[in-house]
């Protein structure tokens, strides 16, 4: 049995399917349960993404923004773990971070 014939018998027993995230994305119910959702990033617009599709009843929901840009937040990161202003600096202009 090749691994895609396991998973379209795995998909038949339990009586659900994977449409994939394309499809997913403009799902009803999905939209319903508000597991896509869209943010604003600042390159692309308006951007629908797919959330988390199991929640515990008390989890809090996760901070949604967009997906960050290539370096967004290395000087936030790398200050968290101690490095300096000057030291992220020379990190940049050495061509280390971006």
């Amino acid at each position: 049995m090749s691994p895609a014939d396991g998973c379209q018998q795995s998909e038949q027993a339990v009586g659900c399917r994977d449409n994939g995230e394309r499809d997913n994305l403009g799902d009803p119910d999905l939209l319903r349960l508000g597991t896509v959702y869209c943010t604003q990033h600042p390159q692309f617009g308006v951007v629908r993404q797919l959330g988390p599709l199991v929640r515990l009843a008390a989890a809090a929901r996760a901070h949604r923004r967009h997906a960050p840009l290539l370096g967004e937040h290395t000087d936030e990161v790398l200050a968290e773990l101690g490095f300096s202003s000057g030291e992220i600096k020379g990190l940049r202009e050495r061509g280390i971070v971006r």
